[in-house]
């Protein structure tokens, strides 16, 4: 998932999350779909369709592309482990370096080289709307997207990449006002619209190529545009759900001592990759809060 950068508190895509399956199950055969009418209903839907059963833990690996203004592009990667709800841990690698992000509690702390250089209350909306919502209750889901600005009051319908869906937070066409979409079949979070405080960069999120994992779906590929602009490409391989994963590892107290190692088998049997590219720059999309 994207995330922020030293001093600068990003949430770029993240949460960070081939294509075995292209989705969620729709509602059971023969039950009906609820009547969505207020983005507070479309919650509780979301939230109902996985009850009980949804991932407690996920572990991944990510392959980041960095779409330079120049043309260019820049490779990275990071090892990211996700404890729903509320719970993320971005290690950039090489994990020598012992530099990343970690979301708990409501806040966000920044490491660089072992050390904490920022600490502040911070909320992932990717992590709220791609994870969080089926594991928690609909009301805290609710009351966090409302804090964020999606106006929960207002929903619309639509359609993205040929199926439709629900658009909260704008009445009509734009892509300039916060909003959320849901695939209105499958119930999973597709496509995000967000500006900044200032009104000067609007960022587009985009969850896709969902993949079945255990009865669970996981976009396994995010995009992140700004102002229109491709800029940063998740892409997550080595996907694990309900591994354990020690709380320590989300104690940012314990951030160097319990890091988590590359190494553990992935689903397939296949090895994790025991080195990687230079960790090379991070995105630093401005601060949304």
């Amino acid at each position: 998932m994207t995330v922020p950068h030293r001093a600068a508190l990003v949430v770029v895509a993240a949460f960070s999350l081939a294509c075995a399956t292209r989705g969620a199950v729709a509602g059971s055969e023969g039950t009906p779909e609820p009547v969505i009418s207020t983005g507070d209903e479309l919650i509780d839907a979301m939230h109902a369709r996985y009850a009980g059963r949804y991932l407690r833990t996920l572990s991944f690996l990510q392959n980041n592309t960095l779409y330079q203004a120049s043309g260019g592009e820049q490779k990275t990667q990071w090892l990211e482990h996700l404890s729903v709800p509320g719970r993320l841990r971005i290690d950039y690698l090489p994990l020598a370096n012992h530099s990343g992000v970690m979301y708990e509690g409501g806040r966000v702390h920044v490491f660089d080289n072992g050390k904490r250089i920022q600490t502040q209350p911070g909320v992932n909306p990717l992590l709220v709307l791609g994870f969080d919502v089926y594991a928690q209750p609909p009301a805290t889901t609710s009351r966090v997207l409302d804090s964020l600005g999606f106006d929960l009051g207002i929903i619309r319908n639509g359609e993205w990449q040929g199926r439709p869906v629900h658009i909260v937070g704008t009445p009509q066409e734009n892509n300039t006002t916060n909003q959320f979409w849901v695939d209105a079949e499958r119930l999973v979070f597709v496509r995000m619209f967000q500006r900044n405080p200032a009104g000067t960069v609007v960022t587009e999120y985009r969850f896709d190529r969902y993949t079945d994992f255990g009865g669970v779906p996981i976009a396994i590929e995010v995009l992140m545009l700004r102002n229109g602009r491709p800029y940063f490409k998740e892409e997550y391989t080595n996907v694990r759900v309900n591994i354990p994963v020690p709380d320590a590892v989300f104690d940012p107290e314990h951030w160097v001592e319990a890091q988590p190692k590359l190494t553990p088998p992935s689903l397939d049997g296949a090895a994790w990759p025991t080195s990687a590219s230079d960790s090379g720059s991070r995105p630093t999309p401005a601060t949304r809060r």
